[in-house]
């Protein structure tokens, strides 16, 4: 029944135009954004699953990267480890070694086994249609890298203390930018104080993403692109 239907998302990607009525109708639209932050323990399960099969292939693709592996043969590594094709992960992976990290959304898979300096990999799996999101990156042998992967990573842990129930994710977010602000001026990328840098949006160069909060858990995850 037409009173019964509603069409949502983008009307350019529709084959034909609904009555004006149907297109995201407010009130359903309203419903749904207030309604997925909460999660069911069925979902949670769900979603603890999926990283769980993730992570699997994580280890596999590092240990893969570490051996001098090219950008097609970690996407197997990891691929082999979780027991899926690329057809049945939630969206394409991301294997990205070297300055290919530096490209947003990096799609393709290099069969070439050049030097390896760094991997960028951004996959994941689902179970039941619910996804898990990981990304990471590793540096090679490159102390200074390392590093800065490291400070990062104790930013996040900082972050995800600071998640509690009641704090705005404004201010999450907001801290999230102070925390690289801090690590671009101690490693002499940025000449200016986190506070320069944030007045000016200099931060935002380098952390274009949101950050992103589930609370139902307590998780968190800053995602970046380093």
């Amino acid at each position: 029944m037409p009173a019964q239907t509603a069409w949502l998302g983008d009307p350019a990607q529709w084959t034909r135009k609904p009555n004006e009525s149907l297109q995201n109708p407010d009130g359903l639209l309203t419903h749904l954004h207030y309604y997925r932050p909460v999660r069911t323990a069925y979902e949670v399960e769900c979603v603890k699953l999926a990283t769980l099969a993730s992570v699997a292939g994580h280890q596999a693709a590092e240990q893969s990267f570490r051996g001098g592996a090219s950008e097609y043969e970690i996407l197997i590594s990891f691929l082999t480890a979780t027991g899926r094709t690329e057809n049945e992960l939630p969206y394409p992976a991301i294997i990205a070694k070297n300055e290919h990290g530096a490209t947003l959304h990096y799609q393709h898979y290099d069969r070439s086994a050049d030097a390896s300096h760094s991997l960028l990999i951004d996959a994941a799996c689902d179970c039941n249609g619910y996804a898990s999101d990981i990304t990471r990156t590793y540096s090679y042998d490159d102390a200074e890298f390392a590093a800065l992967i490291a400070r990062l990573d104790s930013a996040q842990q900082r972050i995800a203390e600071a998640v509690v129930p009641g704090k705005a994710f404004a201010d999450l977010h907001a801290l999230a930018h102070r925390e690289i602000a801090t690590i671009l001026q101690d490693a002499d990328i940025v000449h200016m104080t986190p506070d320069e840098q944030l007045e000016l949006d200099v931060t935002s160069t380098f952390f274009p993403h949101d950050t992103c909060v589930l609370q139902n858990g307590s998780n968190f995850a800053m995602c970046q692109r380093m």
